[in-house]
């Protein structure tokens, strides 16, 4: 008696838009125990990574054990595989769930839209003729209201395959659905029915329309921007023409500069150069006569028998060697010292002549690089416009999209859930 009296309370879960309400829960169950449960599986389990729906599952497998007759609970681990794309796992869920009780309208759309995004398209017409068949017969006030919404959601999903998906579902199958899904229904809920089919058709047509303005307006600009970087070459390289003309130029001056300052500096430097030998060889002889007159008078001084004659003599003559060969040493200096300043007027020269050729080759380098990108936009700015662009393609994929004819939000049916355990 007990579980006739768990099915009798599960058939009104959300015939309108959703889930059990806290009223209505198993006596057995743990709502607030369960409520936890599934909100921490949604909040692992929707995040886009294996190891989430890895624990999305261990969160399931616990919430088994609170209430294992209760139906939200592989509802809830359903949505959580639907959202990984582990669309043969949700299904598997969800026909356990129509199996126990087959009005359960949420287990129908979240099945349906499984099926679709798998690309089963067969199959979710036969899934829609299904929960079409679950509609009541004899529908009360109440249930006339609350399946209008269903056969209107009916009616945009079959608009969207009939229109977006036409050329992937049999023609004949979809004319026999058509003629089935609605059969036995109230006027009202037929109407309600083709009403969105064909307003699901008209927003494929109008998407389609205007999908192809954008593109030609889409080539439209994009011709003209290829134009513009067409010009922007152009304009670079005449610039960089006259920059490599005034390069070159500059290069020759610079060359030419050098070659006569350098020449300069070699002709003050010869004869400076030699002077500075000659004093070196003076030098020399000077230091080598004045050692030599140093012995010989050392040598007479140290003699017993020599009483010291000629050594004045001598001595003067080394006196007068040893100034001859200050003065040499003074103008060796001098000459020294006008080489070493000609030999920095030599090296700041080749400094600034290596400063100004590496700033031209950097130039130029710069603008083989930049010439490399350059040649790069006039490859794709002779290509073919196509109208191809990002916010086409975005507006191409939202014209097949599920989403752009049957509302669905994962945070809303998540939510749906944990408010019926309230």
């Amino acid at each position: 008696m007990m579980r006739n009296g768990v099915c009798r309370q599960l058939a009104i879960f959300c015939l309108a838009c959703g889930l059990l309400s806290a009223a209505v829960t198993p006596l057995w169950a743990a709502p607030e125990a369960l409520k936890q449960q599934l909100a921490a599986m949604f909040a692992v389990g929707m995040k886009p990574s294996a190891s989430a729906r890895q624990a999305a599952e261990a969160r399931y497998e616990a919430a088994k054990k609170i209430a294992p007759d209760d139906v939200r609970v592989p509802y809830s681990f359903a949505i959580v595989q639907l959202k990984h794309h582990q669309f043969d796992r949700a299904d598997a869920l969800l026909a356990n769930v129509l199996k126990k009780n087959r009005h359960i309208v949420p287990a129908w759309k979240l099945k349906i839209r499984g099926r679709i995004l798998a690309g089963n398209y067969s199959q979710a017409l036969g899934e829609m003729r299904s929960f079409a068949r679950t509609f009541p017969r004899q529908p009360d006030k109440k249930s006339l209201a609350k399946y209008a919404l269903q056969a209107e959601y009916l009616g945009s999903t079959f608009g969207y395959l009939e229109s977006a998906l036409a050329e992937k579902i049999d023609k004949a199958l979809l004319k026999d659905s058509a003629r089935q899904i609605p059969k036995g229904w109230p006027p009202s809920w037929s109407k309600g029915f083709g009403q969105k089919r064909l307003a699901a058709v008209k927003k494929f047509g109008d998407q389609s329309r205007d999908l192809r303005i954008a593109r030609r307006q889409e080539v439209d600009d994009e011709q003209q921007q290829k134009q513009l970087d067409l010009d922007y070459v152009a304009q670079q390289r005449a610039q960089f023409a006259k920059q490599r003309a005034a390069a070159k130029e500059r290069t020759e001056t610079v060359n030419e500069s050098f070659k006569t300052q350098s020449s300069d500096i070699a002709q003050k430097a010869a004869p400076i150069n030699k002077r500075y030998q000659e004093l070196l060889t003076q030098r020399r002889e000077l230091k080598r006569r004045v050692r030599d007159l140093e012995g010989v008078i050392d040598a007479i001084l140290s003699d017993s028998d020599n009483n010291g004659a000629g050594v004045g003599r001598l001595e003067n003559e080394r006196r007068r060697k040893k100034r001859e060969l200050k003065k040499v040493t003074d103008e060796g200096r001098k000459v020294e010292a006008e080489g070493l300043k000609l030999l920095a007027q030599r090296n700041e020269l080749v400094a600034a002549y290596q400063q100004e050729m590496k700033a031209l080759q950097r130039a130029e380098a710069k603008r083989q690089r930049t010439e490399r990108v350059l040649r790069n936009t006039e490859r794709g700015a002779k290509r073919k416009a196509t109208g191809n662009s990002a916010r086409i393609r975005r507006r191409a994929s939202q014209r097949f999209a599920l989403d752009t004819y049957v509302e669905f939000s994962w945070q809303q049916v998540t939510q749906q859930v944990l408010d019926s355990l309230r």
